[in-house]
């Protein structure tokens, strides 16, 4: 899996480069966090339900947010799945994540990542139309130079009927937000994401990306 996660991240990382502090101290390094699918399993596949969108009434040609449901209906845990590339080699602790459900401005599960180094914040990744536990949940983040993943479960799909923001049909509309301490993020903008042509074709948890994230560690 290293394999093609280092492939896919080639690009991400020669992208970032510019963004790298001219001055930064002997302890500090710039980490790339890879983003993706909330959905399935390493047993389920998930599937892609609507393209790059803000809300899939408008159709699915932008916007910062892909949708995903499991292959199994019946299945309904989200995760936060992140692969960090970058470091002194093995695997190291890097950032710390925040979960916890939150009501506004839509029900979801909420991510506040922040490095260890001085605890400031790096960016937020959202999970919309799910539930889950109101305490804080943290999990350590780890990268290495061959990239370290990184799972734990945020919550679950919540039924569309007790939303409290507009949706159609039950899954997860996950997206990054960028915050005051990170150096540089894009989306995986291919063509499949943004037509959704393969739309309810399975996609493996680490096959494909969402987003890039560039961090220094202090």
């Amino acid at each position: 899996m290293l394999r093609v996660l280092a492939s896919l991240t080639a690009g991400l990382l020669l992208s970032a480069v510019a963004f790298a502090p001219s001055s930064a101290a002997a302890v500090s390094y710039n980490v790339t966090f890879i983003l993706y699918h909330p959905d399935g399993s390493t047993t389920m596949n998930n599937l892609l339900t609507c393209g790059w969108h803000s809300n899939c009434a408008n159709g699915p040609n932008g916007g910062q947010a892909l949708d995903w449901i499991p292959a199994d209906s019946g299945y309904t845990t989200t995760w936060k799945r992140l692969v960090g590339v970058g470091g002194p080699g093995p695997s190291t602790w890097v950032a710390r994540m925040q979960s916890y459900y939150t009501t506004s401005p839509c029900k979801q599960i909420k991510a506040d990542i922040f490095r260890i180094s001085d605890w400031a914040p790096y960016g937020y990744v959202h999970q919309y139309h799910s539930g889950g536990n109101p305490n804080p949940n943290y999990s350590n983040l780890y990268a290495s130079t061959a990239g370290a993943a990184n799972a734990g479960v945020a919550g679950y799909i919540l039924p569309h009927d007790q939303d409290n923001c507009y949706s159609e049909g039950d899954h997860t509309h996950q997206f990054y937000a960028s915050g005051p301490y990170d150096l540089w993020y894009g989306k995986n903008s291919t063509q499949t994401f943004n037509t959704c042509d393969l739309c309810y074709a399975p996609y493996a948890p680490w096959s494909t990306w969402e987003y890039g994230i560039q961090f220094a560690t202090g």
